[in-house]
């Protein structure tokens, strides 16, 4: 008899890369069941009725099942997953391997991406002690190297965890952008829930545990030396083309820049990102919105094994949506979510027109920006004039690592021809969002 224990965000995995296939939110509850392989003499102890979006809401819950059934030669044992949809039932039965002290183990959460599942590799020491704290590798794979093959190249350690993010694919993002995220994540992670000793790990901290009141550090930015002296954590806030140190971020005024609220574009990019597409348009700039949004899902599928939540701008509220980036796709005429901006944005995207300042474009134009919006979060515009500029936009690659956005950018269709010689205008919002540079 083996006691056999899952987490939600496995199963949830396993549910959508089987029984859904495609990219995107599942609009309408499902039920689900779990069992044994039949014949085996398995039972279920405790599988939660609910449905399949509220379990996916509940990341650290878990199931136990009790099975008789024998592994085969690799030490796997047979777990069948059902999934019951309006359109019927389907089932796959999914090897689950029973890891020794000291193996390399697979282990999923929630990422603050975008709400998908994601996993790292653990390797554990070879003996985990109560009350002892342990040195931890983070280790980065190389291109092409899965995070689990990462992790079973070390062999255990006596004194250390050996852990491997996964950079959201074997390639992903080489690290930058959502990889490093995730690399971070990983950390945070770990850091929460393993006994690791902080001080054995190597980290960039803005967090001098040692200093007292009366020390001195020092920090450098843009090239401005700044002696900073205060217990616990700090934050720095740009004001007016300069760097001020603040105790906490609660003391910096929210409608300014700050850590949170804060660019270039792609750092809209995150924070369980909702994406918003317009429904306001005619026939032709509807079909055009949806083949960019259905094209972008796509590309951050495949790219960085991304799920990410869609919906259109009828459904779209920021109390729904509460303290999640958004994500609006076409215009303010065509997209009634561009309202919810923060007023006095200087950038005006409409049907055959955007005006960026001095700068005016009429006719197909593309834009792409960030900006506040209701609720303190932040807002992307991947911006549309028109249905033929979504299809001038659908090959964008601002999921490509490396690629650099400003603040905001704006573009007509000669950019297909002269790369960046069609780049009209980019730049930077001001500290207080209300003018460009």
């Amino acid at each position: 008899m083996i006691r056999m224990i899952a987490t939600i965000p496995t199963i949830l995995a396993l549910v959508l890369a089987s029984a859904v296939g495609t990219p995107g939110e599942i609009a309408q509850p499902v039920d689900w069941t779990v069992a044994a392989h039949e014949g085996s003499g398995g039972r279920v102890v405790f599988a939660p009725e609910a449905p399949l979006l509220a379990i996916a809401a509940d990341p650290d819950h878990a199931f136990v099942f009790e099975t008789a059934v024998t592994a085969d030669e690799k030490g796997r044992y047979p777990l069948v997953v059902g999934l019951v949809t309006g359109d019927g039932h389907e089932e796959r039965i999914y090897p689950i391997v029973v890891r020794k002290p000291g193996d390399a183990y697979r282990e999923t959460r929630i990422s603050h991406i975008d709400g998908s599942v994601q996993y790292h590799a653990v390797r554990a020491p070879t003996k985990v002690e109560a009350g002892k704290r342990y040195a931890l590798f983070l280790s980065l794979h190389g291109a092409g190297v899965a995070g689990h093959n990462q992790a079973n190249a070390y062999a255990a350690k006596d004194d250390a965890f050996v852990v491997a993010p996964t950079n959201r694919r074997r390639f992903g993002f080489d690290w930058q952008d959502w990889g490093r995220l995730d690399a971070l994540e990983t950390l945070d992670w770990i850091l929460a829930r393993y006994p690791i000793d902080p001080d054995r790990v190597l980290r960039l901290a803005m967090t001098p545990t040692d200093a007292i009141p009366e020390s001195a550090f020092t920090i450098h930015l843009d090239g401005t030396r700044h002696e900073v002296a205060m217990m616990g954590e700090g934050t720095f806030v740009r004001r007016d083309g300069g760097w001020t140190a603040t105790l906490t971020p609660e003391d910096d005024d929210p409608s300014r820049r700050n850590p949170t609220l804060s660019g270039p574009f792609k750092l809209a990019w995150r924070n369980r990102m909702v994406w918003v597409y317009g429904t306001g348009g005619d026939e032709e700039e509807n079909a055009a919105t949806i083949a960019k949004v259905r094209y972008d899902a796509g590309a951050w599928w495949y790219r960085g094994n991304g799920n990410v939540t869609i919906v259109s701008d009828r459904e779209f509220t920021p109390e729904r949506y509460a303290g999640r980036n958004v994500i609006l796709y076409g215009n303010a005429d065509t997209n009634s979510a561009f309202r919810h901006l923060r007023p006095g944005c200087p950038i005006d995207v409409r049907r055959g027109r955007v005006d960026a300042g001095k700068t005016t474009g009429v006719g197909d134009w593309g834009a792409y920006l960030v900006y506040p919006g209701a609720g303190d979060v932040m807002y992307g515009v991947v911006g549309a004039t028109s249905a033929r500029a979504l299809r001038m936009i659908q090959p964008a690659r601002y999921f490509m690592s490396g690629s650099a956005v400003p603040d905001w950018v704006i573009f007509d269709e000669t950019v297909l021809r002269k790369g960046l010689a069609g780049v009209t205008a980019a730049g930077w919002f001001s500290d207080d969002w209300k003018s460009l540079r």
